[in-house]
């Protein structure tokens, strides 16, 4: 292992629940500052991968480090933004206001006095709603509650950002701007990505690498070594790898 550049480090995770087997055996490294693309068929297990590496469900084998620090050992956590697949859990009657919900981005974070508003400021910026800072999130669209969501996640300045399916409630023009967003907090912030998608299609043009899962890992590494795979042609068809290659052509 390289604990000098990796970010994420999984080994040997193995989740099961009602007697079923989700996940077997999954390994894989993601490099500090990579940006990973997860996909997979429906039932493959990509959301129950990313809440077993978080924690948030329990595996019954193998370990996770997050920056060469083991997870179970860790005494305070790193900078990681996570954005859940599901947002259905937010009441859109509590009174928040988009800035107050964004600022809870900060509640693991110690920063001087001062500081706390401009890194809400500047997550309000990034995502273009700072015009909408004041509304209350029950007067939100889907796309806007996305993105707020997202600011949420990036305002602690997080060295890893995990989302599942974050593009789901966006309509194309938004998606667009959700993955150029995404697209520049990787490049100029060196954040390493981890985004959960079931668009295989498109993630090949924005990901510089892709795990394909299905219960296992069936592919990990990067586009070109996809596209020349033999192997991987032979498991999709000549079709379907030209599909997910096709940007990388």
């Amino acid at each position: 292992m390289d604990i000098q550049n990796s970010a994420i480090d999984v080994k040997g995770l193995t989740v099961s629940y009602n007697n079923r087997l989700a996940l077997e055996d999954i390994s894989f490294s993601v490099d500090k500052g990579a940006y990973l693309g997860l996909v997979g068929p429906n039932g493959s297990g990509k959301s129950t991968l990313i809440k077993a590496m978080l924690g948030l469900k329990q595996s019954s084998s193998g370990e996770v480090f997050f920056l060469g620090q083991r997870r179970a050992d860790f005494r305070e956590w790193p900078r990681i933004g996570y954005l859940p697949q599901k947002i259905s859990h937010f009441n859109p009657y509590f009174p928040a206001t988009v800035r107050e919900i964004v600022a809870l981005g900060l509640l693991s974070r110690k920063m001087v006095s001062g500081a706390e508003d401009k890194a809400v400021e500047d997550a309000l910026a990034m995502l273009d709603i700072d015009g909408i800072k004041d509304k209350l999130i029950g007067e939100l669209s889907g796309g806007q509650l996305q993105r707020v969501l997202l600011a949420r996640a990036i305002a602690g300045n997080p060295e890893i950002l995990l989302l599942d399916e974050p593009t789901t409630a966006l309509d194309p023009e938004t998606r667009e701007r959700f993955y150029a967003t995404l697209e520049a907090l990787n490049r100029d912030m060196k954040t390493t990505v981890v985004l959960v998608t079931h668009d295989i299609g498109t993630i090949g043009k924005y990901a510089s690498q892709m795990l394909y899962l299905d219960k296992k890992v069936v592919f990990h590494g990067g586009f070109n070594d996809f596209c020349g795979s033999g192997d991987m042609k032979k498991y999709f068809g000549e079709y379907s790898q030209h599909v997910i290659c096709h940007r990388h052509d």
